[in-house]
């Protein structure tokens, strides 16, 4: 299908962080809400949490890149401030994060999202 013939304008949702499933749910609930409007493409870090979450969910799902954790959260563990989140969740080694943007770029222009947020 050509761009032309689409429904609307092809857009792409990603996220990498988070255990809880939070920011899963806020995506699947944005991706329903434009079924039928638009060609929506979500890229999360675990695929297979995200289709379990929202099983009829029309939306084309990838896999987002990013780094993996440094060290796995401890059970019971209270909530860490932003800092200290990013470091354990992967994001002090600098060759990571340039593959990180390397993939990230790459998955851009696989998908080729043309909407842009309003101004």
């Amino acid at each position: 299908m050509s761009r032309s013939e689409r429904a609307g304008p092809r857009l792409l949702i990603a996220g990498e962080m988070g255990a809880n499933f939070g920011h899963a749910s806020k995506m699947a609930e944005g991706a329903r809400a434009l079924e039928g409007r638009a060609e929506v493409f979500l890229a999360y870090a675990d695929p297979a949490a995200l289709r379990a979450l929202a099983p009829g969910l029309s939306a084309r799902l990838l896999p987002a890149p990013g780094p993996r954790p440094a060290r796995p959260a401890e059970p019971g563990q209270g909530p860490l401030g932003y800092p200290v989140s990013l470091l354990v969740s992967g994001w002090r080694d600098s060759r990571a994060l340039t593959a990180t943007a390397v993939a990230l770029r790459g998955l851009l222009v696989l998908v080729r999202p043309d909407a842009r947020a309003a101004q």
